[in-house]
């Protein structure tokens, strides 16, 4: 054998070595022992959302310390930034907010900006990422007329906040019902402004399932009257068109104009798609009969999406990703292959999820090619 030769099997197993040894995608591991030693409480410790490209992640804490919590100081907001794929990189920022009950949050997709609902959606507080400034831009007074966010729910759309809930006069009865969205170059009342009524919606359907997917669009399930069957819909600017009938939804996740979700067929045949309502297109992901659940999609474009095969009886989860320049072919994500089920959450981009399971948080790149 010559000695060229010889060098290039060599380096052939080099790079066999490295292949077999680098992981496919780059993660960021922070294990119990880690998190405890930057302060984090685990067992009052809960993962909340990521920003659009992922390397800003936030989370909230209760707080055990009395004397903090005597000045209503009962929640601290976590900001983990991830500045690289080596966990030493990584930054912890906590900020104590002046609330008694946590409601909801939500990160703007450029990361720079936090809102968060509290007291049962009558204050909101206002987070500035880059300088870790709180601040209180709204709560309710006694005999003033406001606007209160109903059971919290806070969305992200292209370039500013919204909330539903309801206006209120200076008596506490509702002038408004409905998606409002929230200009931060305003102060006070007048930050609030109804984008979609909801009441006519909310007498005509009784829906089981709300997803909005922008100020004016959602994707509802219902059950019409004198059937069990559900039927999926969507509604923009008043109208409604009606997107599937299935026997049971078992899952599902709206973004961007698009719903993925797994449906029951006759004979209890399950199947997973992917619908874009606007566009009219149609994805079949998944004929395999597996109940798919716990979905996401990635809420700036919709082409990502994550779904997951959950089994109970042993306590494992196992997740598939699927991109849509490829027709949102389902493959597995490596590292979340029949582990111990967790808290997972997706980047707005779709290019990085994080989880999390009472004792460590994986942060990590979907595979590329």
């Amino acid at each position: 054998m010559s000695i060229g030769t010889r060098l290039l099997i060599l380096f052939s197993l080099l790079l066999f070595l490295v292949s077999i040894c680098t992981p496919a995608d780059a993660d960021v591991r922070l294990n119990r022992t880690f998190l405890t030693s930057k302060k984090i409480n685990l067992k009052r410790f809960t993962m909340l959302g990521l920003s659009g490209d992922g390397t800003i992640m936030t989370a909230q804490e209760k707080v055990s310390d009395l004397k903090l919590i005597q000045q209503g100081l009962v929640y601290k907001f976590w900001i983990i930034e991830f500045q690289g794929d080596d966990r030493e990189k990584v930054k912890f920022s906590e900020i104590l907010l002046p609330i008694t009950e946590f409601q909801q949050t939500k990160i703007s997709s450029d990361g720079k900006l936090v809102l968060i609902t509290g007291n049962r959606g009558t204050k909101f507080l206002l987070i500035d990422v880059p300088t870790k400034k709180m601040s209180v831009i709204f709560e309710h007074k006694k005999g003033q007329p406001g606007f209160k966010s109903e059971i919290g729910l806070i969305s992200w759309f292209v370039d500013r906040f919204c909330t539903w809930g309801y206006f209120y006069n200076a008596k506490n009865e509702s002038t408004g019902f409905g998606m409002t969205t929230v200009d931060l170059s305003k102060s006070g009342l007048s930050m609030f402004s109804l984008a979609q009524s909801t009441v006519e919606f909310e007498k005509s359907y009784h829906a089981w399932y709300t997803e909005w997917v922008s100020p004016t669009q959602c994707y509802f399930i219902y059950k019409k009257k004198g059937t069990k069957k559900d039927t999926i819909c969507f509604f923009d600017k008043g109208s409604v068109k009606e997107i599937d009938n299935t026997p049971h939804v078992v899952s599902e996740a709206s973004a961007a104009n698009r719903i993925v979700y797994c449906a029951t067929r006759d004979g209890n045949k399950m199947e997973t798609l992917v619908k874009d309502a606007v566009l009219g297109k149609s994805w079949v992901i998944s004929k395999d009969g597996k109940p798919y659940t716990y979905m996401f999609i990635a809420r700036d474009k919709g082409d990502t999406v994550i779904v997951s095969y959950v089994d109970i009886k042993k306590n494992s989860m196992s997740c598939f990703y699927g991109k849509e320049q490829e027709d949102f072919k389902l493959k597995p994500i490596t590292a979340l292959q029949k582990k111990p089920m967790c808290m997972l959450r997706l980047a707005a981009y779709g290019n990085v999820y994080a989880t999390f399971d009472g004792n460590e948080i994986n942060w990590a790149k979907l595979e590329q090619k």
